[in-house]
């Protein structure tokens, strides 16, 4: 799906560091003419375009963090990138979930997505849901791996691979935050790298990432366009809108570190 965006061209440009955001306000007298089952899909696609967004940029700061100099620096990053790209996977693979039971979900995003075109949002919704069963590792991976902990026989291969060719290494300190086991974390991503990629747990990591961003960014486009369409339609009414600017940090400029001091407020 061609990635598209609803937006406007907001008169002059803002300095670097600015953003200009619309604040959109539907009173509780005509949010409840709305009918039921597009109440639950604005409710519910606002929230779950919030939770893949947040994610999407999470790891955009990770893979930039990756790049420590100090080896358990390194690892502590390694561990985030990680888990953050379980957690992106169970989000993808529960819309797409909700997007082949709950059919209110797939009829708003197919009407909404291009009001004028119903084909164009089935087409779209069609193109989102196609990468999933293209890619049977994505569903396996999430059985076993990423939103549940594997059992004993689903790690064997990467159990033998540990006792092939790493040390047992743990840093810890004197709290939580200073702990790392990094062969534990190493061990049980390694489960799921060989299903992307059996020859190849490094090259599984990168073609993961670039499959699990390629989803989300399709996702987000899809979610987007309709609730941008739906809600700038009879919706949008002269006084309900106001914009206000906000100073923001490039992505660039962001990171989060693994081992950290917990704030003392006493």
């Amino acid at each position: 799906m061609k990635k598209k965006r609803l937006r406007k061209t907001l008169g002059r440009e803002l300095p670097k560091g600015v953003i200009r955001v619309h604040e959109q306000i539907i009173s509780g007298s005509v949010f409840a003419k709305i009918p039921p089952a597009d109440q639950y899909a604005l409710l519910l696609l606002g929230h779950i375009f919030h939770e893949i967004s947040w994610l999407q940029r999470m790891l955009y700061i990770a893979q930039k963090n990756i790049d420590a100099e100090s080896s358990i620096v390194k690892d502590g990053h390694a561990l985030q990138l990680m888990f953050l790209t379980r957690l992106m996977l169970g989000k993808l693979i529960e819309f797409d979930t909700l997007l082949r039971d709950e059919k209110r979900i797939g009829d708003f995003l197919v009407t909404n997505f291009v009001r004028e075109s119903p084909a164009e949002g089935r087409a779209a919704v069609e193109s989102v849901l196609v990468q999933f069963s293209s890619n049977a590792w994505i569903r396996k991976a999430r059985n076993k791996h990423f939103n549940h902990y594997p059992v004993f026989n689903d790690v064997k291969v990467a159990l033998s691979d540990v006792n092939e060719h790493w040390d047992f290494r743990v840093f810890y300190g004197e709290r939580s935050a200073h702990t790392l086991y990094a062969t534990a974390d190493a061990f049980a991503n390694l489960a799921w790298l060989n299903l992307a990629d059996p020859e190849d747990p490094a090259r599984g990591l990168n073609k993961g990432l670039e499959l699990l961003l390629s989803i989300a960014g399709e996702t987000l486009a899809l979610i987007e366009l309709a609730l941008g369409h739906y809600l700038r339609g009879p919706l949008a009414r002269e006084g309900d809108t106001r914009q206000m600017v906000l100073s923001v940090r490039p992505l660039s400029e962001q990171r989060f570190d693994f081992f950290s001091e917990l704030a003392d407020d006493a």
